[in-house]
């Protein structure tokens, strides 16, 4: 039974003008591997060349035991909705178990910040095997009589999630049944040099200057602050 320490890269691009997303992860066993590899995603600039709106991420080390050879490829809990690394394993089934837990603890914690971005109530029925009068009995029966105003759009559905006490925040999550907290997804560990032919395509962009150079795209300004 070997044990060994690796390094998860985590990262996040976010284009709010398209509302579109990017992730990526990646275990490596080698630390500056994974931080190089974590400087060219910061580095990474948008198709078209411009800045992303946000990015972020960043390393977590781990201490994975296996036996045998070392594996191809790891499994991670991570959060469905932004970066955050919850747990390694070298086992789908240790990855499935842990990820049952936290989100179990996740739900009874009651946070309704993660439905703000729900497309309200129509998006909330869509996570839920309830048809819409179940769902509505369902949490007439938790004590939650009133739903948001539809005129008020998005600031009237956050104030009435924000108005709900914690244990009916629990009950509306519990009738979420497709609604998920975290994800387990497998990534691949590279072991000792991250070679330049194992690169996602976006990589061999990046320079030292930036994504695109001295200058930039000719698609952008060559005064975007790297």
């Amino acid at each position: 039974m070997l044990r060994k320490v690796v390094f998860v890269v985590d990262f996040a691009w976010l284009d709010h003008e398209e509302d579109h997303h990017e992730q990526s992860v990646k275990a490596f066993s080698d630390g500056a591997q994974a931080r190089a590899h974590l400087e060219r995603c910061h580095r990474r600039f948008r198709p078209d060349g411009w800045p992303w709106s946000d990015v972020s991420g960043g390393i977590r080390e781990a201490v994975v035991t296996f036996v045998g050879p070392c594996p191809e490829s790891l499994w991670v809990v991570r959060a469905s909705m932004s970066v955050g690394l919850e747990g390694v394993f070298v086992s789908r089934a240790e990855a499935d178990a842990f990820h049952a837990d936290r989100e179990r603890a996740a739900a009874e914690a009651g946070d309704p910040r993660l439905l703000f971005n729900v497309d309200e109530l129509d998006g909330m029925v869509r996570y839920s095997d309830f048809d819409l009068s179940v769902f509505g009995d369902w949490l007439t029966d938790h004590g939650i009589m009133t739903l948001p105003d539809p005129a008020q759009r998005r600031w009237g559905w956050i104030r009435w999630l924000m108005s709900l006490p914690r244990e009916q925040v629990t009950a509306l999550y519990a009738a979420l049944h497709r609604f998920r907290f975290y994800e387990v997804v497998e990534v691949p560990l590279i072991v000792g040099d991250y070679r330049q032919e194992q690169w996602d395509e976006w990589e061999h962009r990046v320079t030292d200057e930036g994504a695109f150079g001295v200058g930039g795209s000719p698609n952008a300004p060559g005064d975007i602050p790297f």
